[in-house]
This record gives C-alpha cells, structure tokens and sequence, in this order.
C-alpha cells in the first residue's frame, strides 16, 4: 500500500541524513522547510510530495542517479494512493463494474497474483470471505460489490479470449476461509482450467526465487514508551 511505500520512503531519507553525518535542523534549513516538517516526512507522518524529496536529497547533494530512483519511488507512491482514494470515493462495487470496462476490450490477458486466488477465478464463497476481511465493508457495499466480481467472471467463458494466469503456490494453502470453502475454490480452479482458451499456472514453493517480493512492512516499537516491560 502506498501507506507502507511513503513510510519506507520518509525512513530512506532518514537514513540517508544519518548516513551524511547532517543534523535534521540544517538539511531542512537546506531544503527550506520547518525541522518538525522534515521530521514528520522521516517518520512516515507525512506524505511528501515529490518536490519535496527532490528538496531533501538536494540538500544531501545525493547523486543525480541515487535522486531519479527515490523520485521515481515517491511518483509510484503517490499515484497508488490516488488510485486507492478513488476506489474509495466511488464505492468497490464501482471499482469492479470499471475493471469490467478494461476486461471487455481485452483480448489476451495476463495476470500475477501473489496474494489471493485471482478475481476472476475466485468462487462466490472465497470472494465472500475476501471482503469481509478488514476492513470490512458495510453489508450493502459488500453485497454489490461480491456481485460486480461475479459478474465479470462471465467473460472467462468467451471463447474469443485468452487467459493466462500464474499463481504462486502458497496462496493456494492460505485458510482465509473454511477448509471446506477452500476445497470448492480449489476445485473451480480445476474446472477452469481445463476451458482451451484458459491457463492456469502456480509457481511452486520448492522453485528458487530469481528475486524477492518487496512488499513488507516492519513495526519499531519502544517498550518503555508504553509502559511495557523489555
């Protein structure tokens, strides 16, 4: 989530500072912004807009090249947390009848999950138990919204389309419901892929990874600070 993407963000510029040997009262006198603003942004509680990285790194006189990488992370960060603020201002349910758009002029798709069994394969009971998850939605929402999901899946059976999915295996064992529901998800994932037109991949546990999935986050908490024992 951008949440996670502009907090690592904000502890990379932090590191950077500490890395130059650079007190937080001259880089943000440097990059002309208040002390308690350039702290907030090192401690992910503000986003900082992509002038003020280029601010920052100016004044850590980083090199052209370390500077387009971190520009390019905070551009993708605040790109993803205006997708996000549109889903949420025009209702999931909207989200899925707008994917349905995309889906109809599509003839060839391809598509990686790493996470959850792929919308469009999704049984009713599994897309249930994906949006009852936190956050849940309100009954009404989540109703249209498990609705509009299943209703894109008509498109799978249009034998003018290609499909090509790969899945990684563990998403496979996750219990994010009943074992019985997991057993009838795992059985349309069968089903489906034996359509011609339909390819079903899982990229298995044992395989070596050629890189590592970046997405993670990382809680620093100071035990004396909430009256917790060490």
């Amino acid at each position: 989530m951008s949440s996670e993407r502009h907090n690592d963000l904000g502890r990379a510029l932090r590191a950077l500072r500490i890395a130059s040997e650079r007190t937080a009262e001259s880089i943000a006198r440097r990059a002309s912004m208040s002390p308690s603003k350039l702290s907030k942004i090192e401690n992910g509680k503000t986003r900082p807009t992509l002038q003020d990285v280029d601010l920052i790194l100016t004044a850590l006189a980083i090199s052209d090249e370390a500077k387009t990488e971190f520009l390019k992370e905070a551009r993708r960060a605040a790109t993803e947390e205006t997708a996000w603020r549109e889903i949420r201002r025009m209702g999931h349910w909207k989200h899925q009848h707008a994917i349905k758009a995309v889906e109809a002029h599509t003839t060839l798709l391809r598509l990686f999950q790493g996470q959850l069994i792929p919308g469009l394969l999704q049984s009713a009971e599994y897309v249930s138990a994906v949006f009852t998850s936190k956050p849940e939605l309100p009954e009404e929402a989540k109703r249209k919204t498990i609705a509009a999901r299943l209703e894109r899946q008509a498109i799978l059976y249009d034998r003018q389309r290609r499909f090509h999915f790969v899945i990684r295996e563990h998403v496979l064992r996750w219990r994010i419901c009943p074992p019985a529901v997991m057993a009838t998800q795992l059985d349309r994932l069968v089903s489906l892929s034996r359509l011609p037109h339909v390819t079903i991949g899982v990229l298995p546990l044992a395989r070596r990874m050629p890189d590592f999935p970046m997405t993670c986050f990382s809680m620093h908490i100071d035990p004396a600070r909430f009256g917790l024992s060490a």
